[in-house]
C-alpha cells in the first residue's frame, strides 16, 4: 500500500483516484518483490530458470475505500481528480516524470 497516502485518506477520509476507481489494479507490496529480487541477484545460479509467482491482491481504488472504512468505522469516499492535480500529488518537478505519470494515468483509465 506504499501507493496509498494513508494518513492523507485518513485526515480526510477521501481516497483521491487520477483514474476511473473501479479499474481492477494489482496490489503488490514493494518489499516482498525487493526481498525476492535481492534473493535472486545474490545467488543466481539455483535461480536459473526458475519462475516465482508473486502474490499481490487484486482490487479496485473503490475496495480500497471500503476496506479504509470498514477499518475506521467511518464513510471513506474514492474522489476522481483530473489527471493534471493527481500528477501534482505526485510532487515530481521533473516533466519527464510527469509525462510518465499523465501516460500512465491514462493507461489506468483506459485499459
Amino acid at each position: 500500500m506504499q501507493n496509498i497516502p494513508i494518513e492523507r485518506v485518513i485526515s480526510t477520509q477521501t481516497l483521491s483516484a487520477g483514474f476511473t476507481p473501479t479499474v481492477l489494479q494489482g496490489f503488490l507490496d514493494i518489499k516482498d518483490l525487493a526481498q525476492i529480487a535481492r534473493l535472486v541477484i545474490e545467488n543466481p545460479v539455483p535461480h536459473n530458470r526458475a519462475r516465482n509467482e508473486l502474490v499481490g491482491e487484486n482490487c479496485t481504488l473503490e475496495d480500497v475505500a471500503s476496506n479504509f472504512s470498514e477499518f475506521l468505522g467511518k464513510d471513506v469516499a474514492c474522489k476522481v481528480l483530473p489527471r493534471s492535480e493527481a500528477v501534482a500529488l505526485l510532487g515530481s518537478e521533473s516533466e519527464y516524470a510527469k509525462e510518465a505519470a499523465e501516460r500512465m494515468l491514462y493507461y489506468y483509465d483506459k485499459r
